[in-house]
């Protein structure tokens, strides 16, 4: 998402919010938002392609997980900090500096505030995919292996017409 044009910014956070809504009007539950930032470098902090989507999970809150994973993950000279953001063009200032990816997280645990973190160290694909399926006790998190479509077309029954 960081290299969304910053005059798209406003639409983008608009498209979220109203995804958001219909998540909170149909199911009753707030959202977690969250984007692994683009493979740069040697990191595999981001994605294996660099593309933009968010991922709005439904009743997931992970930030006390993360933040508690991070530092487990931190080898010698890494270093791990998240920080508040109020805006997107952080992701782009990290995105055009070439030196790190990023981990976007924008959750309903604090008032749905976002946060940032640089990820200069090795991270598992699918990582925050990871940490949700483990909080909620779920053993296959990972799509390609298991892409539960039963889940899927519930999901499109729900939503269809929203």
């Amino acid at each position: 998402m960081a290299s969304v044009p910053s005059w798209q910014h406003q639409e983008l956070v608009e498209v979220v919010t109203m995804t958001k809504r219909a998540i909170q009007e149909r199911l009753g539950v707030q959202s977690l938002v969250f984007e692994h930032g683009p493979k740069v470098c040697s990191y595999r902090g981001g994605g294996c392609l660099d593309h933009a989507h968010f991922h709005v999970v439904p009743d997931a809150a992970v930030l006390e997980q993360v933040s508690q994973d991070m530092v487990r993950r931190l080898g010698v000279g890494d270093s791990y900090r998240l920080e508040r953001i109020d805006a997107l063009r952080r992701l782009a200032e990290i995105y055009e500096r070439g030196q790190a990816s990023y981990l976007y997280i924008d959750t309903p645990e604090l008032d749905n505030r976002q946060f940032v973190t640089e990820i200069n160290f090795h991270m598992p694909s699918q990582y925050l995919r990871q940490l949700i399926a483990r909080r909620k006790g779920i053993e296959q998190w990972d799509w390609k292996q298991h892409p539960d479509l039963e889940t899927f077309q519930r999901t499109l029954d729900v939503f269809s017409g929203a």
